[in-house]
């Protein structure tokens, strides 16, 4: 039965929970790099709101204006710590903070409400009839919560501030409780400003008012902002803004041309790759016959180096996506890296922002997961997560998936449950057909019961594995045949009101995130940027796995049952004619770690027992010798 497929368009969706505490996860700090050419307009905050740059005062203005305070150190309240301590290059003679800490010191949304705030900081009036090509440089350190739609920003005002329709977001990525280390923000203004340059107002925003999709505020942290300047902007000056891994202009709901970009990809999988890049003129000038070039290595070799087609011109604070039709298909397992890099006809007066790498890791039956995997997430458990459940905004969580190739077999998904989930939870995963007009469930497992041992931290790489259609009386994982023609939604999905938390690292490309929304039952695609990436992925291989090492028609080898294994498994088998049997199991590295004589078996179904308890958590192969048949699959050990 179809389900209507409907689009919702979201810029962000957030974890359900805010968590009680805030995590306090630090990004290497970037280095104080001194901006090209001299000021035109400075202020180091020496004399507070007064000014310090020889044209006027600044203000404060929003609800909250007061909240923007002259500081010497770094932000105050409950939930401040050294670590969040400014290391602007004026420091000594103080800065103006954003203190939502300090506004809410105390709160705890039960007995005191913790208030989303809002408020500006102003810079007076600025005349730039003489040099509207200027660029912002300021240096700032900012921290936020709990609001997953928040960004801050700096607004460009031509009539001294009577509207500002000009916004610019300094998120750079951020995700919520991470922090902001001390660092230089570059921002051409020309593009805005050209056209009426002698009533130039700027300001800081921070507006933690206005709730995200799921009622949340940005009620906590803060934003320290110092030794602000105007320079003249140079001529030449290319930035290579994001570099890609697919096309991902191409619309989110194409069903031929792939647009999502996978971390993880199976060898199966692999198509010609396109990479490209958005390049962005910070220039005065306009650039002519930009290109972007790609070098790829594939395990640490250089596989080729390719170029675009010349963009003919580039003018002023203009942004584009530029994308190469590489030719170049991976053909190994391991890890692929793309370094893209930006030039044109001009000299570029900067080169070191000219270059930006991305990488990604194709799977098979010889890397480390012993399966062939497709994902988006950022390979381990980062500890955040979505939580999912009837009684939660969403029951189910999961990506969607582009098929290429034919004769891939999907045989279940991989996802990671993260601590707090309540033991004895029962879910499902689900595969659902997507023909661009409806969807339909493919396939789902039986129930999955959530043990102690399938729970994992911040930091693990061992998934677990659910297949689709396991049946007490069938261990073994039914393939499921792809269709190129169609894409995929694996889902996790929680049908019950128990704990269950999905974990999450890194963000997806537009309409790669899916979901089951509780209230009204519908999959629902989301198709903002940035959503996170859960770890949800697809599972499958271009033959059966149980295809044995020595073909014969007496053993039958099943898989074994609970996979990932704890303290022990079973393991199934079915023999035509009596056999003397043996059991191996071996590690990724093809060392015997057990060997079990089972004797004379039978003609029919036999089951044993095996110990695995002081096996390592990791991936092994075990295979069943049957007189002159020999048999083998792989399973997971977790502890």
């Amino acid at each position: 039965m179809g389900l209507a497929l409907a689009a919702t368009a979201q810029s962000v969706i957030q974890p359900i929970s805010r968590p009680s505490t805030y995590s306090k996860h630090t990004p290497v700090s970037t280095p104080i790099a001194r901006a090209k050419g001299g000021p035109i307009f400075s202020e180091d905050f020496a004399n507070g709101l007064t000014g310090n740059n020889g044209v006027g005062a600044w203000t404060t203005s929003g609800p909250d204006a007061t909240v923007w305070a002259f500081d010497t150190d770094g932000p105050s309240g409950d939930l401040a710590n050294s670590d969040d301590d400014f290391g602007s290059t004026t420091l000594a003679n103080g800065f103006m903070i954003f203190d939502v800490n300090l506004s809410n010191n105390g709160c705890d949304d039960i007995n005191i409400p913790c208030v989303g705030r809002k408020g500006y900081l102003e810079s007076p009036i600025l005349d730039l009839t003489a040099t509207p090509y200027v660029t912002l440089n300021f240096e700032h350190m900012f921290r936020h919560c709990c609001n997953f739609e928040f960004e801050p920003f700096v607004d460009i005002s031509t009539d001294g501030g009577g509207t500002y329709p000009n916004r610019i977001s300094v998120l750079d990525g951020l995700e919520r409780n991470d922090r902001m280390p001390t660092t230089l923000k570059e921002l051409p203004l020309g593009a805005y400003i050209v056209g009426a340059p002698s009533n130039v107002r700027i300001r800081f925003g921070w507006e933690g008012d206005a709730a995200d999709a799921n009622g949340q505020y940005a009620t906590h942290y803060y934003w320290s902002v110092d030794d602000i300047s105007l320079v003249l902007t140079p001529q030449n000056d290319l930035k290579c803004n994001e570099g890609f891994l697919a096309q991902t202009n191409v619309s989110y709901d194409d069903l031929v041309a792939r647009n999502l970009e996978y971390t993880i990809n199976t060898l199966e999988q692999s198509s010609p790759l396109i990479v490209g890049a958005t390049v962005l003129n910070n220039g005065s000038a306009a650039q002519s016959n930009v290109t972007v070039e790609a070098t790829i290595t594939q395990n640490g070799t250089v596989v080729g180096t390719y170029t675009s087609a010349p963009y003919p011109v580039l003018a002023p604070n203009q942004l584009d996506s530029i994308y190469i039709v590489t030719g170049w298909t991976p053909n190994q397992v391991g890890n692929v890296e793309v370094s893209l890099s930006v030039s044109s006809d001009s000299t570029d007066v900067d080169v070191s922002d000219n270059t930006v790498d991305r990488s990604f890791r194709t799977t098979g039956p010889s890397g480390p997961e012993g399966w062939n995997t497709m994902g988006h997430d950022a390979g381990l458990n980062s500890g955040d997560f979505f939580r999912i459940g009837t009684n939660q905004q969403l029951q189910g969580i999961g990506h969607k998936y582009e098929i290429d190739n034919a004769g891939s077999l999907a045989y279940g998904l991989s996802t990671f449950f993260v601590d707090g989930t309540t033991l004895g939870a029962l879910v499902t995963a689900e595969l659902y057909t997507d023909d661009g007009t409806d969807l339909t469930l493919m396939a789902a497992s039986d129930l999955f019961t959530i043990e102690s041992f399938h729970l994992s931290g911040a930091g693990d790489s061992v998934p677990v594995f659910i297949p689709f259609d396991a049946i007490a009386s069938d261990p073994n994982p039914i393939p499921l045949a792809l269709d190129p023609a169609l894409d995929y939604w694996a889902l996790i999905s929680n049908g019950g009101s128990d704990t269950v938390n999905i974990a999450t690292n890194g963000s997806v490309a537009r309409g790669g995130l899916v979901s089951l929304v509780t209230a009204s039952g519908q999959l629902t695609q989301y198709v903002g940027e940035g959503n996170p990436a859960v770890l949800v992925r697809l599972v499958m291989a271009a033959n059966d796995v149980s295809v044995p090492e020595i073909a014969g028609t007496n053993a039958m080898l099943g898989q074994n049952m609970p996979n990932p294994a704890h303290l022990s498994t079973t393991i199934p088998f079915e023999l035509e004619r009596s056999a003397k049997t043996t059991l191996e199991v071996r590690d990724m590295s093809g060392k015997l770690v057990r060997t079990l004589n089972l004797g004379d078996r039978g003609i029919g179904t036999h089951r044993v027992t095996l110990n695995t308890a002081d096996l390592m958590s990791g991936v092994y192969f075990y295979t069943l010798q049957a007189g002159g048949d020999r048999q083998s699959k792989r399973m997971v050990v977790m502890h």
